[in-house]
């Protein structure tokens, strides 16, 4: 009987032993998976957290070029009025077309000056917006630090930096209007300075940085392109719409 007792005594002592490591070992998996689970969950919030700081800049750089914007420069167009000029409408579409954070009200304001400088200065409308997408992609607040002279920036649309023997007021540089204003000014000079050969001016500009009229002449071509396409669309639909 007693060594009945006994055996029956082991084998209790063996069950509890492994039903101790059964749990031990369920105990570490769940660690192990709470572990996981936290980390996930700190990813996930760290990229929303990511994704609202973006949000918060994207406003806060509307906000600060609303403010740059002079007042008899800035005008409030609804988004759904149609614009006075079909051009100033195709120039803001690409712009949109290239730059997706850019709002439909900053496109064409920027577009509108761009018009407007290109009579006044007398520079293809296409040239301007090819140098305006090579220099900032059309970010107005665009700042890039110049290489060849250590804290010096070259600001705004058209990247301007002070040493281009024109006095820039640095208060309205990221201005939409002044900043276009001032880049004219400095390609004209340039074109001057060339005999008119604007290809050289173009080079110039960029303090002759490798295969940069290239690209401005491809951003220009591909404006050229953009508006093409628009206006053979307008052909078809309406050659259609007569024939029905």
């Amino acid at each position: 009987m007693n060594d009945i007792e006994e055996k029956s005594s082991k084998n209790e002592n063996k069950d509890n032993i492994k039903y101790k490591k059964n749990n031990n070992f369920l105990y570490f998996i769940i660690s192990i998976m709470m572990v996981l689970f936290i980390i996930t969950g700190s990813i996930i919030l760290a990229i929303k957290k990511d994704k609202l700081n973006d949000n918060v800049k994207n406003i806060a750089i509307v906000k600060m070029i609303a403010n740059f914007i002079e007042k008899d420069v800035y005008i409030e167009v609804p988004v759904e009025s149609p614009p006075d000029n079909p051009e100033i409408e195709i120039i803001s579409q690409y712009m949109q077309s290239r730059n997706s954070r850019l709002s439909v009200e900053i496109c064409y304001l920027i577009s509108k000056i761009i018009f407007e400088k290109s009579k006044e200065y007398n520079i293809p409308t296409n040239l301007i917006i090819g140098i305006i997408e090579k220099e900032s992609i059309f970010n107005p607040s665009a700042t890039t630090e110049i290489p060849a002279k250590k804290g010096s920036y070259a600001k705004g649309l058209m990247q301007v930096y002070q040493g281009e023997n024109i006095d820039i007021d640095q208060d309205k540089v990221y201005n939409l209007g002044y900043n276009i204003d001032i880049g004219c000014q400095i390609f004209n000079k340039k074109l001057d300075l060339n005999n008119g050969n604007f290809e050289k001016a173009l080079a110039n500009y960029s303090g002759n940085a490798e295969n940069y009229t290239d690209n401005v002449l491809a951003n220009a071509g591909r404006y050229s392109m953009f508006t093409w396409k628009l206006s053979y669309k307008e052909k078809i639909a309406s050659e259609i719409s007569m024939k029905n």
